[in-house]
């Protein structure tokens, strides 16, 4: 079994360190660069919690010099994990997607304590906005990366794919799953993948790969890399890899 990582940074290459521990060969193929941005120190007055959907949107905010006294709302595990090792002191996790994000920060704070800081990218598409103003809180986008995408895939996973040794693919963002298809199409790479097997975060990103053929296209139970990593062994049990 051979598996593509798509994940950018140090993130796509402890994937490929967890998924040698569980005996499955991979190929790292990066389809984002991240660069952090030379920051200043966000202003924070009244401010009463960071906000993070990403753990790339966390390094880039600890980048920042923020006050880590102010409690932040990450929207999985894993992003808070980051959260926590960064330096955070008070790290809540919404184990789920931007609603779930939402909603816990709507369970625990009052849109009258202060307003919200959204450290991300300026390719986020502004939903968790929509989501929390329209519960009644101040919230304030503040980009602290930016992202680049692949414009190639390298020769060595070009030649996998079309030698038929590529079995399955997982992807993190609909972002990384935009660029997969747009560089899939470009090196004609589609009909391999009919044989591959799309293993996708949430199902905002099955929506994106669906635009060619797979064998299959799966989706996590939850949106966290444990759950990810269920669905890539249950398929290949029973395919008896």
């Amino acid at each position: 079994m051979r598996v593509l990582v798509t994940r950018p940074g140090k993130d796509g290459q402890d994937l490929v360190k967890i998924l040698g521990d569980l005996g499955i060969d991979s190929m790292l193929e990066p389809l984002l660069t991240i660069r952090n941005l030379n920051t200043n120190s966000l202003n924070t007055e009244g401010v009463q919690a960071y906000l993070s959907t990403s753990a790339n949107g966390i390094n880039a905010l600890i980048n920042a010099n923020p006050d880590y006294n102010i409690p932040l709302f990450a929207v999985g595990d894993a992003t808070a994990v980051t959260a926590r090792l960064g330096g955070f002191k008070t790290v809540h996790s919404a184990s789920g997607d931007v609603s779930a994000l939402a909603n816990l920060v709507a369970d625990i704070l009052e849109p009258s304590g202060g307003s919200l800081i959204h450290a991300t990218s300026s390719s986020n598409t502004g939903d968790l906005k929509k989501k929390l103003e329209k519960n009644g809180f101040k919230y304030r986008k503040e980009i602290v990366y930016e992202t680049e995408a692949a414009k190639s895939l390298s020769p060595e996973v070009v030649a996998a794919l079309k030698a038929g040794s590529i079995d399955a693919i997982l992807l993190y963002s609909p972002q990384t799953a935009e660029i997969l298809i747009q560089l899939l199409r470009k090196f004609r790479l589609v009909r391999p993948c009919k044989n591959i097997l799309a293993v996708c975060l949430s199902q905002a990103i099955a929506a994106k790969v669906e635009a060619i053929s797979w064998e299959e296209i799966r989706v996590a139970k939850l949106p966290t890399q444990d759950a990810l990593l269920s669905c890539l062994k249950s398929y290949f049990d029973i395919k008896n890899f």
